[in-house]
């Protein structure tokens, strides 16, 4: 028992250091941690007694990360992704496992199952570092984020098909297909078993908890139906962490997803640094420096042929070149599942210790590099040709996959402000302005969807698909410029929902005769009104609604800035109030 708190003890006071000093010097904790584990381990000072109780912990904490992934999407953004999902990532899964094999097998070990297992694992990225990587630059709502998750969630699916087929080397399974099409069976059962609850019993549930008005009692609710999901996928063949995305979703659509995830956080972010130590805990610097030269070969050779082969499917999906070289870059590096389906394989007698402990070095230095690849791709994307000059044909290509987008007409506060906001909810959005400029700092600094155009021309309109749009809202402070807008739009797309800001009743009546909605509040009203106003039209409750404002409230604004400011969004326009009818005349 004292051997337990003393791992427990050093796993904390190593995750406080390692947190502090990240944050202080402005790199990612995640190479901290990778570093620290490697340290911390059997290969070197040995200070972790318990290393099997400590993995277990470790799964916890992607359980918690893929959690909270699905509390942030919706079940429409998921829809919308399924070509990604199941043709890009399927198709990077099945191509660079080929590949990788190949070379294995001609060039290395010349033996078939070795072949497969190896570059079956490799192809595999870290749905751990890449999703926390993108999840700390805020970008899961950008192309870039939600390309990368597709791919990891294509990934996450093929892990299945692998284990299965270690199973079947193994002579675990006799015939490979009637096993697999158990699997799918179960899996299809239990996946409606959890759509219906998620649908018709999560949300009494937790209102009958919220109404006890019991923070244990709501914590641990959250945590059973967590692990309840997370176990049922597991336990017919699928991945535990694939069971924690789906529970994320279902909650995602009740009231309660911000309480839900403020809950998680801070045990999410302990786990996960957790998780990050005892991945390079797995790891013999013996390994990597006697055979220095297999291991950083097989690193650098993993990353560009894995940027290869993503940014160019990417592209072949007509994804925008800078997209793909930032998605390219970030996915490149090995995951963490190849660290299990190794283990699996040498209990099997299906490979040697000695080729697994060079490919996981390997592998662990990909993983380390994983937030700089990242930061790569940004400096590279910026030194591509700019989307920004043609700004209509591009316009179009990033925007023909959208449906129920948002356009965001003119992109200075009011728009930056908005798309803040909204960005919370993974809702897609696409803006544009005149003004270089801005422009330049939404795509530079925000990473938002933002290019150049004039609002007076219908070209950017049917380049970023109003007839598909689910609302544009239009911030210019132009008010002739605004209307000029409205009109111009609803010839093309006469049933669009249009928000717009106006400064009087004047501007209001004008705008609501030509049917638009005005706004009309003052300071950073116009920002939270509008994009509470979008939040309704996408069906959020106004619970959520008011949740998501109150904290972008206190996020982003002083006490005295706007807070005490009654936000009326729920009322529609009603222009008979704008003006008070004289009584009649005696």
């Amino acid at each position: 028992m004292l051997e337990a708190y003393q791992d427990i003890l050093i796993f904390l006071a190593l995750t406080i250091v390692v947190d502090f000093t990240a944050r202080r010097a402005k790199f990612s904790p995640v190479l901290g941690y990778l570093l620290v584990g490697v340290f911390i381990g059997p290969h070197v000072f040995n200070l972790i007694t318990g290393v099997e109780a400590s993995h277990h912990w470790a799964e916890a904490g992607i359980i918690f990360l893929l959690f909270g992934i699905g509390l942030e999407l919706s079940w429409d953004r998921l829809v919308e992704l399924r070509k990604y999902v199941f043709g890009l990532g399927l198709l990077q899964v099945a191509l660079t496992s080929t590949l990788i094999g190949t070379l294995v097998y001609y060039f290395w070990l010349h033996n078939s199952t070795l072949a497969i297992l190896i570059g079956g694992g490799l192809a595999l990225s870290s749905t751990a570092i890449i999703l926390q990587v993108i999840s700390d630059r805020n970008e899961l709502s950008t192309r870039t984020g939600q390309i990368s998750f597709s791919i990891l969630l294509a990934q996450d699916i093929s892990v299945v098909f692998l284990l299965i087929w270690v199973n079947t080397v193994a002579g675990e399974t006799v015939n490979i297909w009637p096993t697999l099409g158990k699997t799918l069976v179960k899996a299809l059962v239990v996946l409606i078993g959890i759509a219906l609850v998620g649908r018709f019993l999560l949300r009494p549930i937790y209102r009958a908890v919220a109404s006890t008005r019991n923070q244990e009692l709501f914590v641990a609710t959250t945590f059973f139906i967590l692990l309840s999901i997370s176990f049922a996928t597991g336990y017919v063949g699928l991945s535990h962490e694939l069971g924690a995305f789906l529970a994320g979703l279902l909650l995602a659509e009740t009231e309660y997803s911000y309480q839900i995830e403020a809950d998680i956080k801070p045990i999410k972010s302990i786990l996960l640094g957790l998780f990050f130590m005892t991945i390079g805990m797995n790891i013999n610097p013996d390994i990597i420096f006697k055979f220095a030269d297999a291991v950083l070969l097989g690193a650098m050779g993993l990353i560009v042929l894995k940027f290869i082969i993503i940014t160019g499917l990417c592209y072949l999906f007509r994804v925008p070149i800078k997209t793909s070289v930032k998605t390219g870059l970030i996915a490149a590096g090995g995951g963490e599942f190849v660290f299990v389906l190794f283990a699996q394989a040498i209990e099997n007698n299906l490979i040697p210790s000695l080729i697994v402990q060079i490919v996981n070095a390997s592998v662990f230095i990909t993983m380390a590099l994983t937030p700089y690849l990242a930061t790569l791709g940004k400096v590279i994307g910026g030194l591509l040709p700019s989307p920004i000059g043609v700004a209509l044909k591009r316009a179009e290509e990033e925007s023909k996959d959208l449906q129920r987008h948002l356009i965001i007409v003119g992109f200075d506060n009011v728009g930056h402000y908005i798309y803040k906001i909204l960005m919370d909810r993974l809702i897609p959005i696409v803006a544009f302005d005149n003004n270089m400029r801005n422009v330049t700092l939404g795509r530079e600094e925000h990473g938002a969807q933002v290019f150049f155009g004039d609002s007076r021309r219908s070209e950017i309109y049917h380049a970023l698909g109003a007839d598909r749009a689910k609302a544009i809202i239009i911030t210019l402070g132009d008010f002739n410029a605004t209307l000029r807008s409205v009109k111009l739009i609803r010839r093309n797309s006469p049933d669009v929902p249009i928000f717009a800001r106006v400064r009087n009743k004047m501007q209001a009546l004008a705008l609501y005769e030509v049917n638009a909605n005005p706004i009309m509040p003052e300071a950073y009203a116009p920002s939270l009104q509008l994009a509470a106003r979008v939040l309704n039209l996408y069906n959020f409750s106004d619970d959520q609604i008011d949740q998501t404002i109150s904290r972008f409230r206190q996020e982003h604004f002083k006490q005295d800035d706007c807070s005490d400011m009654a936000l009326d969004w729920k009322t529609p326009f009603n222009p008979d109030k704008l003006f008070k009818k004289k009584p009649a005349s005696e």
